[in-house]
C-alpha cells in the first residue's frame, strides 16, 4: 500500500491587526491649515483626569498673535503650536476596517491632539496628507487674541465642593441649558458648546453626553474647583474651573455666549448657587 502525499493547498490568512505611522513633513502648526481639507473629524484631548471628544467641522485656519484658531459650529480649537514636535498619520485595525487619522505630539512625544477620521471624511486630504505635504506660506498674524474663555484670568469668587461639580451637570442637563466646555490640554484649548444629557458611569468614569460632544471625568481624581469672574466685553461672566492634584487647570464650565449679555441669565443662577 503506497501513500500519496499531496501539498496543502497555500493558507492566506487575514492580515493581522496592526498599527502603521508614518511623520508627516512640515511643522504641526502648518499641518493645522489642512485639518478643515478633512473635515469633519472628531478632534480629542485629554489632561488628568478629564478627557473631550469634539465632532467637529473646522472652517478655516486663523492667526491670533502666536497662536492658530480653528473655529467650527459650537465648536473651537486653539492651539499654540511653539509647544508641539511632530505630527504623524496613523491608522490601525485590519483590512476595510482601518481606523485612520493624525496624531499631534508634543516636544516630549507625548499626544497633545488626536484627530480622528469619520465615514464621511475625506480620504484624499489624508492620504496626500500622509505622502508628504509642501511646506505653507505664513499666514499674516492679526495681531488680536481671540477670548476663548480660557487663557483669560478673571477674580476667583469662591471655591467650591468638587461634589456638587455632578450635581451641577445633571441640573444643566434636566433643565436643557446649554454649557460651554474647555478643555486646555497639551498645548491647545479645545471647546465645545452644547446640550448635555444626564451624566453616567461607564467603566469607572463619568461620562457625559451631548450632540457630537463627550466629557469623560474620572471620579477619583482629587478635583479642586474654584468659580471665577471673569472680564467680557457685554459685562462680566462666571466660570466653573476644575484643577487637578497638581494644582493645573484641566477643565472649564461656562454658560452659552449670549450676544449682547455677559452671559446666559440660567447660568449665572446655577452658579450663584453654588457659592451661596
Amino acid at each position: 500500500m503506497s501513500v500519496s502525499l499531496q501539498p496543502a493547498p497555500p493558507v492566506h490568512p487575514e492580515p493581522a491587526a496592526g498599527v502603521r505611522a508614518s511623520r508627516l513633513a512640515g511643522p504641526p502648526g502648518e499641518l493645522l491649515a489642512r485639518l478643515p481639507g478633512l473635515a469633519p473629524v472628531v478632534l480629542r484631548a485629554a489632561n488628568g483626569g478629564a478627557a473631550l471628544r469634539v465632532e467637529a467641522e473646522p472652517n478655516a485656519l486663523q492667526r491670533c498673535g502666536g497662536h492658530c484658531l480653528l473655529p467650527a459650529c459650537g465648536a473651537q480649537l486653539r492651539v499654540d503650536p511653539q509647544r508641539w514636535g511632530a505630527a504623524f498619520a496613523l491608522d490601525q485595525g485590519r483590512a476595510g476596517r482601518r481606523h485612520e487619522g493624525l496624531r499631534f505630539l508634543d516636544r516630549a512625544g507625548e499626544t497633545a491632539l488626536s484627530v480622528d477620521l469619520t465615514a464621511a471624511s475625506d480620504r484624499g486630504v489624508y492620504h496626500e496628507l500622509a505622502g508628504g505635504v509642501a511646506p505653507l506660506r505664513p499666514l499674516p498674524a492679526s495681531g488680536a487674541v481671540a477670548d476663548d474663555g480660557i487663557l483669560v484670568e478673571g477674580e476667583a469668587v469662591a471655591a467650591v465642593d468638587p461634589t456638587l461639580v455632578g450635581e451641577l451637570l445633571e441640573t444643566l442637563a434636566d433643565a436643557a441649558i446649554p454649557a460651554r466646555l474647555t478643555l486646555p490640554g497639551n498645548g491647545l484649548w479645545l471647546t465645545a458648546t452644547t446640550l448635555i444629557g444626564n451624566p453616567r458611569l461607564v467603566s469607572g468614569r463619568t461620562e457625559v453626553h451631548g450632540a457630537g460632544v463627550r466629557l469623560s471625568l474620572d471620579p477619583h481624581c482629587h478635583w479642586r474647583a474654584e468659580v471665577q469672574r471673569l472680564p467680557s466685553g457685554d459685562g462680566r461672566a462666571h466660570a466653573l474651573d476644575l484643577y487637578g492634584p497638581d494644582g493645573r487647570r484641566i477643565l472649564r464650565l461656562a454658560g452659552q455666549e449670549v450676544p449682547g449679555r455677559p452671559e446666559d441669565g440660567a447660568w449665572r443662577t446655577l452658579v450663584g448657587a453654588l457659592v451661596r
